[in-house]
């Protein structure tokens, strides 16, 4: 019993610091992009972050060309919630996920097994677990879940796509 509560809380906390390190770079590489895309008016364009369904510190004003020069403000609250969703959706998530797959299929010891792995996590985990993130986010940025249900239907199609795309690879 405590071994799993180990592995569940180091699934957590492995997937809370990816997460969270991965929103880091991605603020800086969207501060790069504003940068390198300033228009003729002098000003950048505002970071995809919102385009993207995710809340920005404020997602109201455009940079000016000099604010996007000298670097950018980190949006800690931003980088806090992706660290909750990964130590508290992401983490025990698939940590319960995988294991039940395991006991279900087996070990991955021939290629039938794999692929059959991979088409129950393609077309039952991932969609769970996208909806899972769009409401949780949406709750950790205080929206309603009305909010929450539209963010989910206007990104859902474009998200499991893209993931797709990425996964298993």
């Amino acid at each position: 019993r405590g071994r799993v509560a180990i592995a569940m809380l180091r699934a957590a906390m492995t997937s809370a610091s990816v997460m969270s390190l991965g929103d880091v770079l991605c603020q800086a590489l969207q501060a790069r992009a504003a940068r390198e895309g300033e228009d003729a008016r002098g000003t950048a364009p505002r970071a995809s972050a919102s385009r993207r369904g995710l809340k920005t510190k404020d997602d109201a004003p455009r940079a000016t060309a000099r604010d996007a020069r000298a670097g950018f403000e980190h949006d800690f609250e931003r980088t806090a919630r992706f660290f909750v969703v990964g130590a508290a959706l992401h983490g025990p998530f698939f940590h319960v996920a995988f294991r039940a797959l395991e006991r279900a299929m087996g070990a991955s010891t021939n290629a039938a097994t794999v692929a059959r792995k991979v088409a129950v996590g393609h077309t039952v985990l991932f969609p769970t677990y996208t909806a899972g993130f769009f409401f949780f986010m949406s709750a950790l940025e205080g929206e309603t879940m009305t909010a929450a249900y539209d963010r989910f239907r206007d990104k859902a199609a474009e998200t499991f796509i893209s993931g797709t795309c990425y996964w298993p690879f």
